[in-house]
């Protein structure tokens, strides 16, 4: 890469520099002024005080969406291109990969790549190596750092970290399984934490065996255990508890710990590495505990207490340190009402309710009777569904048309509940027209090109079992946030459903209860009683706002 420039520019320097740049085409010069100058409108912020700095500016640029903004994709695509031109002609450090000509040795490893998605994964790799006048026997962890770094410094891709994961998984990836892949393999950068899969293998077979022992007692198997337990736990619960066991795992591994020496939860549920594995778990968080800290804590408390049954001295310490992190959050968390916060305008709701009906309409029109089309249909329905019939991503990965579809005079309805995820009682939704035309329109023309053999799943895998939670909750999350800039969970959409009748009418919380299947009035009150408060101070800004409501205030 280039020496940066030695004087700070900002991007009002640039948009002037690019005036007076006599090698561009005047109708150029024009169009990169006017990128510049909508680029200070998007973000909000004069110019002249908008450094010319790609570090700094890729990160603010990657919170502007095109739909929260009323740009169409080609537009913003078309701004941040200018802007790294002008960038580039007064002689700021520029990573630009696309024009780059893969040299003889890159395009032989190129051509061998068995994948379209490994060939998008290293493609910018391998141009940013024959800038930099590297064969692929140079490759090394060295390499990795500065793409990372240049990727970091020097570019407008909204996730650099992302990007070169993906890359050190795609090159490791290719040296296990190409012929003639240089045999190197690169040191892989994590994004997160959470994919503990791996973390389970590392531990000895007698801690998983205890671990599973322990939650399948917990929902209600008492083959080994003679009492059942205090509360009869649901799968969900259970399964979050696993996750919890992971994340104790995880960070006593981070501080160097050999999980060998975890044989069973007596093992692991100790003061001392409960203490450790936490202080992992903070020191990523500046020190500031968050309800998933909390919860630790308390299924530690639990299962000690219940399962591993310890003294009571040790039941004290653990409390002690449940005690330090604060108490259980009531209502909803920081990060829900953030979510919810995004409908605070009416913009931003009717792009989420219109969403399902132009995703459908996409599906339709480029349909060429590929699985895409059809996938694209699958999302809108599901979509639909938690708008219309807002329940758990297990539920609704479960959907099966023999037994929880009904179909009368052309519309449907939706039966859920039982023994199905986290609902023990039985739901029934009535879709209206216009969730039941989407729903007739996937089955009819979409459903079939994803079904392997006699299955009936409203939702089918590639395995021909049902779509994994997973892998629809990451579609639905992608697809929101890629058609609308809205960052939404499956989880997210009964809150706002929630949101949307509490708006409508405050103090409707047994509607909400009914809808969301809370076993208790009291869940939905102490969940969403806080939007009373945000619901208040709207109406007061409103009425500070209005002129026709202040004006009798005089």
């Amino acid at each position: 890469m280039p020496n940066p420039a030695p004087v700070q520019l900002t991007l009002a320097d640039v948009r002037e520099h690019v005036s007076r740049d006599v090698n561009l085409p005047p109708i150029q010069r024009s169009h990169i002024r006017s990128s510049i100058k909508r680029l200070g409108e998007l973000l909000g912020t004069d110019l002249a005080i908008l450094p010319a700095e790609l570090g700094e500016l890729r990160e603010r640029i990657a919170t502007v969406h095109p739909a929260q903004v009323g740009l169409s994709r080609n537009r913003l695509r078309s701004i941040r291109a200018d802007l790294m031109l002008a960038l580039e002609r007064v002689g700021v450090p520029v990573l630009r990969t696309s024009r780059t000509q893969l040299s003889p040795p890159w395009r032989t490893l190129y051509d061998a790549l068995p994948s379209v998605r490994l060939k998008i994964r290293l493609s910018r790799f391998f141009r940013f190596c024959v800038q930099q006048g590297l064969d692929p026997d140079d490759v090394d962890d060295t390499t990795s750092e500065s793409f990372r770094t240049a990727l970091v410094r020097f570019s407008l891709v909204p996730n650099p970290r992302v990007v070169h994961r993906d890359f050190c998984q795609g090159w490791n990836r290719a040296a296990n399984t190409v012929a003639g892949w240089p045999q190197r393999q690169l040191t892989e950068s994590h994004v997160s934490d959470r994919n503990r899969s791996l973390l389970w293998e590392s531990v000895p077979a007698s801690f998983k065996d205890d671990a599973d022992r322990c939650l399948a007692w917990l929902g209600g198997d008492t083959q080994y255990r003679d009492t059942p337990p205090r509360i009869i736990l649901q799968p969900a619960s259970r399964k979050r508890m696993r996750h919890h066991f992971g994340a104790l795992l995880m960070g006593l591994a981070k501080r160097g710990y050999d999980l060998e020496k975890f044989r069973s939860l007596s093992d692991l549920l100790t003061p001392e590495y409960v203490k450790e594995a936490l202080r992992h778990r903070l020191d990523q968080r500046d020190g500031t505990p968050a309800q998933y800290e909390r919860s630790i804590a308390y299924t530690v408390q639990r299962i000690a207490r219940d399962w591993v049954r310890v003294d009571e001295h040790c039941l004290d310490e653990l409390r002690r340190i449940g005690h330090q992190l604060g108490p259980q959050h009531q209502g909803l968390t920081d990060k829900n009402r953030a979510a919810l916060r995004q409908f605070a305008s009416d913009h931003n709701i009717r792009l989420i309710l219109e969403l399902p009906d132009r995703l459908m309409r996409d599906a339709v029109r480029k349909d060429r009777g590929d699985v895409r089309a059809a996938v694209t249909a699958q999302k809108a329905v599901a979509i639909e569904l938690l708008l219309s019939a807002p329940m758990y991503i297990g539920n609704l990965v479960r959907l099966n048309l023999d037994t929880h579809l009904r179909r009368t005079n052309g519309l449907f309805e939706v039966a859920i509940g039982g023994d199905d995820v986290r609902i023990r009682r039985v739901s029934c939704f009535a879709l209206s027209h216009h969730a039941s035309g989407l729903l007739n329109t996937y089955l009819g023309q979409f459903h079939a090109r994803l079904v392997r053999g006699q299955i009936s799943w409203l939702f089918p895998g590639a395995s021909g079992a049902h779509k994994a939670e997973n892998t629809l909750s990451a579609q639905i999350r992608e697809t929101v946030y890629e058609r609308t800039g809205l960052r939404l969970t499956p989880h997210q959409f009964r809150h706002l459903a929630a949101k949307i009748i509490l708006d409508a009418e405050h103090d409707a919380y047994e509607v909400v209860r009914q809808l969301l299947g809370h076993k208790r009035y009291s869940t939905t009150e102490t969940l969403y009683r806080s939007m009373d408060m945000d619901n208040a101070l709207r109406h007061y800004d409103r009425l500070l706002t209005s002129p026709s409501d202040t004006s009798t205030l005089d």
